[in-house]
Parts: C-alpha cells; sequence; structure tokens
C-alpha cells in the first residue's frame, strides 16, 4: 500500500467514481421546475348542480385545480387570501371503474385567491398533489360540479396544473392528455 504507484491507481479510481456521481446527478437531477396548465372546460358558478366532467390522462406531477373567473370580483386583488362567497365546489376524480381517487368539497376556506391567470383566479386547495394517488398511464374522470352557486359569477374556466423539469442539459415538457369518450 505504500507503493506511490497503488496509491495513484487508488486516486484514479475515486477520482473517476465522483466524477461519475456527479455527471449522473446532474443528468438526472432538475435544477428547476416549470409550471404548466392547461384548459380543460367551464363551469357555471351561478346554478347548483352545474358541473364539468372531464376524462384524461394526467402527466406525472399534476398538482392542482384552479377556475378563472371571467370578471373582476372584489377581495380577488389580494391573492393570499379566501374568497368572501361562500362558493362550494366538489372536485371528484375516478378510474375506469368508478373508483374514486379523490372526493372532496372544496368550501372557501379552502379556496385561495391565486395570480395563475390573468384575471381573477381560484386555486382548489385539496390535501396533497393529485399525482400522489394516480398513475400517468391511466385515464381519470374528473368531475366538478357546484355544490352552493354564487349569482352574479358566471361561467369559470377550469384548468389542471402540473409541474416541467428544467435539467442543466435542457427540459423535459410533459403533456396533460384529454381522452374522448370510450
Amino acid at each position: 500500500m505504500n507503493n506511490p504507484r497503488n496509491r495513484r491507481w487508488i486516486l484514479i479510481v475515486l477520482v473517476a467514481a465522483c466524477l461519475t456521481a456527479v455527471g449522473y446527478w446532474i443528468k438526472t437531477t432538475p435544477m428547476a421546475s416549470i409550471p404548466s396548465k392547461l384548459a380543460v372546460g367551464k363551469v357555471d358558478l351561478g346554478r347548483q348542480g352545474t358541473g364539468l366532467q372531464v376524462r384524461f390522462v394526467p402527466p406525472e406531477r399534476l398538482s392542482s385545480v384552479t377556475i378563472r373567473l371571467p370578471n373582476h370580483v372584489p377581495g380577488s386583488d389580494n391573492y393570499s387570501g379566501h374568497p368572501t362567497f361562500p362558493l362550494a365546489l366538489r372536485l371528484r376524480i375516478s378510474d375506469d371503474s368508478g373508483t374514486n381517487i379523490w372526493d372532496e368539497l372544496v368550501e372557501p376556506d379552502r379556496l385561495q385567491w391565486t395570480s395563475w391567470h390573468p384575471g381573477p383566479s381560484l386555486l382548489l386547495s385539496v390535501q396533497s398533489w393529485l399525482s400522489q394517488r394516480g398513475m400517468t398511464s391511466k385515464p381519470y374522470l374528473l368531475t366538478l360540479t357546484v355544490e352552493k352557486p354564487i349569482d352574479g359569477l358566471g361561467e369559470a374556466e377550469v384548468y389542471l396544473h402540473w409541474m416541467d423539469y428544467a435539467y442543466l442539459w435542457g427540459t423535459k415538457r410533459q403533456t396533460l392528455t384529454i381522452v374522448t369518450a370510450k
């Protein structure tokens, strides 16, 4: 072991292993997340029982559902607060067998103003990332139903949001696929 030649080989092997580990880390570790979104339909917030149903195949990191209101609403400039009106929406996501993966009533305390869209929009604050309960290769049915309507809010656009990846060598864009009826 005291032979300088052996020490040199050990040092060369250690340096090569470290360079390989760093190269693998650079290739596989995202440096940043890029927000993406897709409008999937509209829902009339002024009529109880109206809703939206859309079948989709989710991307890897499906993160949230938002609604963009068609007109300015008092309080919507405060993007860290909850709305002052009693809107309630039921968010349900089910698989092809009809099993609910997600079924929650989202009331005003779980709606939050966002600045993610031009104009007023609300984030439906659900417990965890939607992608933690779904698989990226299966279609799901999203149902959004108005449980407590608010007169005058009108038709809101519904968006699904996810995160793409930015690597040192480029970006990995994902797609959310809308599926037509069986």
